[in-house]
């Protein structure tokens, strides 16, 4: 009966393991779903990441109008007590001049953390430190932006600043 049992056991092994016909190859190895999500979210946060690297570097050319190209109109700006509806395409987003009279002459990236990230959508945090010509910190805050794609180019729909008092307009 042992013997039975064993003999029975190994056919259904080796039949079963002989019985599976693999789906042809199209030449292309099987997509593991979670993987490849995983890919896309590391793509839209490296991104994304780039994009506020690039907004920190134009931000220190104090153009006004390379900053803006960043922020969809209009869009909201948190930093004061109130939120600011931005909707003047002819009013400059940071005043530069009263920027530089507070010392600053360039901003650095201390660390940017994508919060979240989807095709349409992200949040990301920017923490930066202002500069002055002596090479010291004038203030460190938070920047969280909130971006949306809207035909294909991402574009700042809500910003929200950290620090009170820090001169932008």
């Amino acid at each position: 009966m042992k013997y039975l049992i064993t003999t029975i056991a190994a056919v259904l092994v080796v039949g079963c393991g002989e019985s599976q016909q693999s789906a042809p190859s199209s030449g292309t190895s099987p997509v593991d779903p979670p993987a490849e999500a995983a890919s896309k979210d590391l793509a839209l946060k490296k991104e994304l990441t780039a994009i506020v690297e690039k907004l920190v570097e134009d931000f220190n050319t104090a153009d006004p109008v390379k900053y803006k190209s960043y922020f969809h109109m209009p869009h909201a700006k948190v930093s004061k007590t109130q939120v600011e509806w931005m909707d003047d395409e002819n009013s400059p987003l940071v005043n530069f001049e009263k920027l530089r009279d507070s010392g600053w002459i360039k901003s650095t990236v201390n660390e940017i953390e994508v919060i979240y990230a989807t095709e349409d959508k992200g949040l990301v945090r920017l923490n930066f430190s202002r500069i002055n010509k002596d090479e010291e910190v004038i203030v460190t805050t938070d920047g969280i932006y909130t971006f949306t794609k809207i035909n294909g180019k991402w574009g700042i729909a809500v910003l929200f600043v950290g620090a009170k008092d820090l001169p932008l307009n």
